[in-house]
C-alpha cells in the first residue's frame, strides 16, 4: 500500500475548503463536479482529503453524535504546539494540548461538519 486519501462529506463545499486552506494550510488541487455532487481535492505535505458535497437528508449530521462514534483524523505533524498556538481560539477546540500515550503530544479539533481532527506529535 502506499498511502490512504479519506474522502468525506460536508455541507458547505466552499465554507469546508476555506477552512481547510485558511485554518490548516492545506491547498486545493482542484474542484470537480459531477451529478450534483461537487468534489475539492486537497493536500498539506503528503497528507492527501477530498471533500465532497452532500445536502440534505443524506448528511450525517456528526456534531450530534458522540465523540468516539465519529469520524477522527489523526495527523502526525512536525511542530504540534506551534499548530495549538497558531489556531487556538479560532477553532472550536474538543480536546486541548496534553500529554498522551506512548510520548504522544496532540490536540482535537472539530470542522464545521463534525469531522475531528487530531493533531500529533512524538515527543522523546
Amino acid at each position: 500500500m502506499k498511502g490512504l486519501i479519506p474522502s468525506f462529506p460536508v455541507s458547505d463545499i466552499n465554507r469546508s475548503v476555506e477552512f481547510y486552506q485558511q485554518v490548516l494550510g492545506f491547498e486545493l488541487v482542484r474542484i470537480t463536479g459531477k451529478d450534483d455532487v461537487t468534489r475539492a481535492f486537497l493536500r498539506a505535505g503528503e497528507l492527501r482529503i477530498v471533500l465532497r458535497s452532500v445536502s440534505g437528508d443524506s448528511l450525517v449530521d456528526y456534531r450530534q453524535a458522540p465523540l468516539d462514534d465519529r469520524i477522527i483524523l489523526h495527523i502526525p505533524i512536525a511542530d504540534v504546539r506551534g499548530l495549538y498556538n497558531r489556531i487556538q481560539g479560532t477553532v472550536p477546540l474538543v480536546r486541548d494540548l496534553e500529554p498522551r500515550l506512548f510520548g504522544l503530544f496532540e490536540f482535537t479539533i472539530e470542522d464545521m461538519d463534525g469531522i475531528l481532527l487530531t493533531f500529533s506529535e512524538l515527543k522523546s
